[in-house]
């Protein structure tokens, strides 16, 4: 199977500051890459499917090939008393039979046989595609744990440093004890994010090795940042690839083959087989005799089991069309919305880190600044450090909901998926909560809330 990364070769986009690895460029896709194709040879269904689709193949040449020839043995006796070789029509005969069916019928039931062959390989495909698919969302979903433990790991250093600087001006009377304290309970307030973000990673590492057939907690690396999403792709773009990609109107295809081909057998059914004879008649002493023959069937039952049957497979042929066209109309309905939400979850991405969070870094230099030069309460340096962790947060959520239409577009998937509009925002009122508990997280829509999605 081919495989399209989902990862586009760009720079990392760094979300909350934090550098790209360097050499970084590339190194993400591969990873995938490799991990998808691991996936794929270790899946038991595959191998099954693709036993069958062997299987298949040797039914084509069965099914063309010509019938088995007969033979046989007879005696005719002139006569009560034996008498081989003194009576002329006496005789042992030994003969053989090969039956011909009309031309055109072996080749298409080898099409018939064949058009199953190739349901079997686009089969195979969907379940590769449903491999790079899973895959895909559980590698995403990691990718994501590790930039939260980054977005984390950076607050925790800025709550830290907000608890030291209100020891200091408690220490120096201008400002109160319970401040430093409030810093450090919103420090410590991080480790339940924290492991909800290991639970998240740990999950998307058993459901890779386990499509590996490897030990759950084998380790796998991914990068801590997050790549910028590809362009969305134009809805034409799109459905030139899926018609010719698509393994759903692939299987429509190879069925459509086998019903052709099931369709000329009807019509030649009623047209008659030929059987060649041969024998060779031994007569003891006397001169041995030989036949020739050629028996032809006579299809004289056509109205009663020709016609219908080809009706029948006609009527089988049209129905392909109308599952041809509900695949294409899902297809389109399924792409638009996600044409759309990824070109949506991309403009907002780029909103947060482009101008929402340059201007929260700008206003928490000013609230510490205000605080030092006591024009400021502390707690507007507080509100500052959280919404700095709220966009950032945001900021990653768009960015890993983007990606995940960018899987589902890539695989051609034809499940719904839910809004990843609706879950980013919830994920960014879950995992960004005003600490003081006024703010109640709301239960998801998706799988993705317990897997590291919705955190």
């Amino acid at each position: 199977m081919r495989f399209r990364s989902i990862w586009p070769q760009t720079v990392f986009v760094v979300l909350g500051g934090l550098p790209a690895p360097a050499g970084a460029e590339g190194r993400p896709g591969a990873a995938l890459e490799a991990l998808v194709r691991e996936a794929i040879a270790s899946s038991p269904a595959i191998a099954a499917l693709d036993k069958r689709t062997e299987a298949a193949r040797e039914r084509v040449t069965q099914a063309q090939a010509l019938p088995n020839p007969s033979v046989g043995v007879s005696y005719t006796n002139d006569g009560w008393s034996p008498s081989l070789g003194t009576m002329e029509m006496t005789n042992l005969a030994f003969m053989f039979g090969q039956p011909l069916p009309y031309p055109g019928k072996r080749a298409a039931a080898g099409r018939s046989t064949e058009g199953e062959r190739r349901q079997l390989e686009a089969t195979r495909k969907r379940l590769a595609l449903g491999i790079e698919e899973e895959i895909s969302r559980a590698w995403i979903d990691l990718v994501e744990a590790n930039a939260r433990r980054q977005i984390i790991g950076r607050q925790r250093v800025l709550w830290r440093q907000a608890a030291e600087t209100g020891r200091g001006a408690f220490s120096a009377g201008t400002g109160a004890l319970q401040d430093a304290l409030r810093a450090e309970v919103e420090e410590r307030r991080l480790g339940a994010f924290l492991a909800r973000t290991e639970a998240a990673a740990i999950g998307a590492r058993g459901r890779i090795n386990a499509l590996r057939k490897r030990p759950l907690e084998d380790p796998i690396s991914a990068p801590d940042a997050v790549e910028e999403p590809a362009v969305a792709p134009t809805m034409d773009a799109f459905v030139r690839r899926a018609r010719t990609e698509l393994p759903e109107l692939s299987a429509i295809d190879a069925e459509r083959v086998g019903r052709r081909a099931d369709l000329e057998l009807a019509e030649l059914s009623g047209r008659p087989d030929l059987e060649i004879e041969a024998g060779y008649m031994f007569r003891g002493s006397l001169p041995p005799m030989w036949q020739l023959g050629l028996r032809v069937g006579l299809p004289i039952w056509r109205a009663a089991r020709v016609a219908p049957n080809v009706r029948e497979k006609r009527a089988t042929l049209a129905a392909l069309d109308g599952d041809e066209e509900s695949v294409l109309l899902r297809l389109r309905q399924l792409a638009q919305v996600r044409i759309a939400e990824m070109t949506s979850l991309r403009d907002v991405a780029d909103l947060y880190r482009q101008r929402i969070l340059p201007l929260d870094e700008d206003s928490l230099a000013a609230a510490l600044a205000g605080y030092k030069a006591g024009r400021s309460p502390f707690l507007s340096v507080l509100e500052a450090m959280q919404v700095v962790f709220r966009d950032r947060l945001a900021a990653l959520e768009a960015t890993i909901a983007a990606h995940r239409v960018a899987i589902a577009l890539t695989t051609l998937s034809l499940e719904e998926t839910g809004s990843m509009t609706a879950s980013v925002t919830m994920g960014t009122s879950l995992m960004s909560a005003p600490p003081r508990g006024t703010a109640s997280a709301k239960s998801g829509t998706k799988a993705e809330t317990s897997q590291g999605g919705g955190m």
